[in-house]
């Protein structure tokens, strides 16, 4: 290499030095600029709309510390040509951002101080103010602090989640809540959240606290289970209050005098200690001695409320330390029997109860409608109401219940009152041989309205071979079920159950009619004998068969009949015309089904069922019952077929196309897309013999 390239190297590399001098002098000047012009939109005098927004502060410190980094010497050309391209880039950002300062403002930090304590505080509450508002915005870091602003109270976000204190959050966030009107808590009662909630105990008015954890975490059962707070403490406007769990036994362990209490809910449940697996305990405590603080230092008037966890609700002999003179309004009381001497040590506590009510999820009895009467006597006001809550599975046997006027009228209003709750209905299709009906039961039957009930239940009445007075068909009308929707027969099919079951189809809200078999049954079939005498005018029905495993049917090799015994003449059998869905589920066991193929290998059948399915002709499987009963009933539209015992479960519809073809080619294009894999074993022999006919008939 010569001289002269030597040379022209280094005026190649003055002339690089100068333009990046010249760069560094342009950009010292241009961000001095910037920065000066964001200083002063940062001026407090500024209105707010035209102040620098935090992101362009953020995009300033950026720029000054590229600037930093350019006055370093150890730098190389190439990296200060970097920064400065950098700093250039972060200068044209922020030149933008401040032609634009309106879209970059959130409008939320405008907003005076008294708003945010006034409004946006009690409606968000804190945890949305604490965890979104604060940090996103500094200006608001200041007003979240304050007590003013928290009027209510959000902690937690899952109901077995435990948040743990410390000193330092307690010093900062006690005096912040010292002025809550409200606390919605969904978490645990540690010691630090109950601490932090007792800061605001001179103004807190309303407390909602939820903790549905089965198990009892250590941070919540150490201090619970410990001696109780000594020192009362008080909270001179709690007016309401909703907890569960362990919340429950709160007020206990700190000792909480509560003189302005009126409405209480209280959710109890089980609890699992690890250290005590074997016998699960009530956050309620013995006969409620955990939680009977939350009434016992205010005058009241008290609305207790009483919930459950559990299928089981607050029994009477859970309420031994609980019930004060001062309670007016009592609801979610379970009554179901207990011994007189439980009974007698808790009903005898004098009550005036304005309200009681109960939940009901057994049977009506003898012994519960006693239990009511004496509850009556001596915890009731002279103008006080009882009101029961029925859920869906408490039934109301018409003859049995009736029956226990006999012995005490006086409790016929609240077996009425019982009558319009419930949601099924036991009614007798018959009458034994010699069964006379009491003449209470004559006389009190038409006073009954079941103006709730859903299913009007045959399937318990014993067997009937004589027919029922006509006051217990007359009674079978609209006006007495105006929401029955549901028939069920249970095995209820004999020829005496005819004239009841043609009243119930008879009603304008009845749907569903369903019936099973069990035992050894020769011919399953769709329809029971009984409906023979329905009307063929009403509403569409949807028949519901089911076979129970001791049945021993099968859908591919058993004789199948449309109706039970042959269903009679075509005129006893108008039902057909109303039928807009068919649904038959068999069960079986897997041996069962096995022992059943073993003897058909070895030619073992049953002709008399072939003579008894008349509709059949003798042939085996389901497949040409379904093809009759999609040519007898105008509007079937749907088969459901649904198999238990050769796998989990699997369901199969065969849809009942309205296009005008052959039956046969209807149901073998349905089973050929509908029919499923887990019965595939079952349904391969319902396709080839689908397949079979096709071909036969062509």
């Amino acid at each position: 290499m010569t001289e002269g390239s030597h040379l022209a190297g280094l005026r190649s590399k003055c002339a690089q030095l100068a333009a990046l001098q010249q760069g560094i002098e342009e950009l010292r000047q241009r961000a001095g600029r910037v920065l000066e012009l964001s200083r002063d939109r940062d001026d407090s005098s500024q209105p707010p709309g035209i102040r620098a927004s935090e992101p362009v502060r953020g995009q300033c410190a950026v720029l000054v510390s590229l600037l930093q980094r350019l006055g370093h010497d150890d730098l190389r050309p190439s990296e200060v040509e970097s920064l400065v391209h950098l700093a250039n880039t972060k200068c044209d950002t922020i030149s933008a951002m401040l032609q634009r300062p309106s879209s970059s403002v959130p409008s939320l930090i405008t907003l005076p101080e008294s708003c945010f304590s006034g409004h946006i505080g009690p409606l968000v509450g804190t945890k949305t103010m604490i965890s979104k508002l604060a940090p996103a915005h500094s200006a608001l870091h200041t007003i979240s602090r304050k007590p003013v602003t928290h009027k209510t109270i959000h902690l937690g976000k899952c109901f077995y989640f435990a948040i743990k204190m410390t000193p330092q959050q307690m010093a900062v966030w006690g005096p912040a809540f010292s002025k809550a009107k409200r606390a919605v808590l969904a978490c645990a009662p540690t010691l630090g959240v109950v601490e932090l909630l007792e800061h605001a105990a001179k103004t807190l008015e309303e407390l909602e606290a939820w903790s549905d954890c089965y198990h009892v975490d250590k941070a919540v059962g150490e201090w619970l289970r410990g001696r109780q707070r000594r020192e009362e403490i008080v909270f001179p406007l709690l007016a309401r209050v909703k907890v569960a769990g362990w919340w429950i036994c709160v007020a206990n362990r700190r000792h909480w005098k509560l003189i302005s209490l009126v409405d209480i809910h209280l959710r109890d449940m089980y609890v699992e200690d690890d250290s005590r697996w074997d016998d699960p305990e009530k956050c309620s405590g013995y006969n409620g001695v955990a939680c009977s603080d939350w009434l016992g230092a205010g005058p009241g008037p008290h609305h207790l409320t009483l919930e459950v966890s559990w299928g089981d609700g607050w029994q009477i002999e859970d309420l031994r330390h609980m019930l004060k003179p001062s309670i007016k309004r009592l609801k979610g009381l379970q009554c179901v029997p207990v011994s007189r001497w439980h009974l007698d040590d808790v009903v005898d506590i004098p009550l005036q109860l304005d309200d009681l009510q109960i939940d009901v999820d057994r049977a009506v009895n003898f012994e519960f409608l006693q239990m009511i009467a004496h509850l009556r006597s001596t915890w009731m006001a002279p103008s006080g109401v009882i009101t029961f809550t029925c859920r869906h599975d408490v039934t109301f046997d018409v003859l049995r219940e009736l029956q226990h006027l006999e012995d005490c009228p006086s409790l016929a209003g609240t077996l009425f009152y019982l009558a319009s709750l419930v949601k099924r209905v036991v009614f007798p299709h018959g009458l034994g041989q010699g069964e006379a009906v009491p003449s209470v039961v004559l006389y009190r039957l038409p006073q009954l309205v079941f103006s709730q009930a859903e299913k009007l239940d045959l399937s318990r009445s014993a067997v009937g071979s004589d027919s029922l007075p006509d006051v217990f068909l007359s009674h079978i009308s609209d006006a007495h079920f105006p929401r029955v929707t549901t028939l069920e027969l249970g095995q209820a099919v004999g020829i005496r159950a005819q004239e009841v079951v043609r009243r119930a189809t008879d009603l304008k809200s009845i749907r569903e009619l369903h019936f099973q078999k069990g035992g050894r049954v020769s011919v399953p079939f769709f329809f029971p004998r009984c409906l023979g005498a329905c009307s063929q005018t009403g509403p569409p029905l949807h028949i519901k068969t089911r076979y129970m495993d001791s049945a021993d049917v099968r859908v591919d090799t058993s004789v199948w009949a449309l109706w039970e015994g042959g269903g009679g003449s075509e005129g006893q059998k108008g039902v057909e015309r109303r039928i807009q869905k068919i649904s038959v589920t068999v069960h079986w066991e897997r041996t069962t089904r096995q022992t059943g193929r073993r003897a058909g290998k070895k030619g073992v059948s049953s002709e008399a069922a072939k003579k008894k399915g008349g509709d059949q002709e003798g042939d085996r499987g389901i497949l040409k019952t379904c093809l009759h009963a999609m040519d007898k009933c105008p509007l079937l539209d749907t088969i459901v077929l649904t198999l238990c015992g050769l796998s989990d479960f699997s369901g199969d519809e065969l849809e009942a196309s309205p296009v005008e073809a052959s039956p046969i080619d209807m149901l073998s294009n349905e089973l050929e897309r509908a029919v499923k894999a887990e019965a595939r074993g079952c349904w391969h022999r319902l396709r080839r013999e689908a397949r079979r006919k096709k071909g036969m008939s062509q």
